[in-house]
């Protein structure tokens, strides 16, 4: 009877613990938002409450399968601290060029955690293709950007443009030898490196994937006036230091507007797409993870 009682008083305390708008948590146990995933396949870490100490803070593997993509995107505080709007829709799925001609990916979703740590010369993920919720207008032109770290210094941009719509929900950014699809397709990379990552066992990225749609091709102005010649990533950054002035500040940008579709997910790699240091320069001025530093130096002053 003791035993019985203690079980039905341990339920009735951990019922306490919610996860956002009710959704079913896995179990009890907490999570870390800022490490790779704790959680099992259709949930993800999410910010939850306790009703008894709301105060606290609290992290639990929540179901997933219901969440939209200003909700991703808010949790991972990059809409709107780095992305000024959040996408209308999830993208479906994505897929990745191969690690090699015998090993492919598996198709990749929102919020997946990737390890190739077991292939030591592999560092960027490289977007092929993407699949939208629905299909859209068959006119018009997709535009399909790829931003690794984005919240940091350094980060890069990949940027596929002028992809000719089509009545499928597929966008094929590349075709299988890694060429674009289309003869008014546009690829530009840009890789900010004024900074460097620390050297680490192995180095964990977030990849944010947008998608956009014009009615029109999207124009970008080189240094001769002449458009879409001799395009360089920094002929496309502009003045604008990162991707936040990007899509807010630049002419790019404000064509684009919101994006329709988005995603992000993990990769972790063995080696880093990044210039690396033992005395990092990082500048982590915009992460959650300095402000999580500062909180726990505040936490530790209170305590003393």
């Amino acid at each position: 009877m003791i035993f019985i009682l203690f079980i039905a008083l341990l339920s009735f305390t951990d019922a306490d613990k919610q996860c956002p708008r009710n959704s079913m948590y896995f179990d009890y146990e907490t999570c870390n938002p800022n490490r790779r995933s704790q959680c099992p396949s259709g949930f993800t870490c999410r910010k939850s409450r306790d009703t008894d100490r709301p105060d606290l803070e609290l992290y639990l593997c929540c179901e997933s399968g219901d969440m939209t993509a200003g909700e991703w995107f808010a949790e991972a505080l990059i809409a709107p601290q780095v992305f000024p709007q959040a996408p209308v829709s999830i993208i479906k799925e994505m897929k990745l060029q191969p690690l090699d001609e015998r090993t492919e990916f598996p198709d990749v979703h929102i919020g997946d955690e990737i390890v190739v740590i077991s292939f030591p010369s592999y560092a960027t993920g490289t977007i092929r293709s993407v699949e939208l919720s629905q299909a859209f207008m068959s006119t018009g032109y997709y535009h399909v950007m790829t931003i690794v770290d984005p919240g940091y210094r350094p980060f890069a941009l990949f940027f596929s443009y002028n992809i000719p719509c089509s009545p499928s929900p597929v966008i094929q950014l590349f075709n299988n030898p890694g060429q674009p699809t289309s003869t008014a397709q546009r690829f530009i990379t840009y890789m900010e490196n004024t900074t460097t990552v620390p050297v680490l066992e192995s180095y964990r990225a977030l990849y944010v994937v947008l998608v956009f749609r014009t009615n029109s091709p999207l124009f970008v102005q080189s240094m001769g006036n002449n458009y879409n010649s001799f395009i360089t990533g920094e002929t496309l950054m502009g003045h604008c230091k990162d991707v936040t002035c990007l899509l807010t500040n630049s002419t790019v940008g404000r064509e684009l507007g919101q994006p329709l579709g988005g995603s992000l997910f993990y990769l972790t790699t063995k080696r880093s797409m990044f210039p690396t240091s033992e005395q990092p320069l990082r500048d982590e001025s915009s992460s959650r993870y300095l402000n999580l530093f500062i909180l726990s130096l505040l936490a530790i002053r209170f305590l003393i």
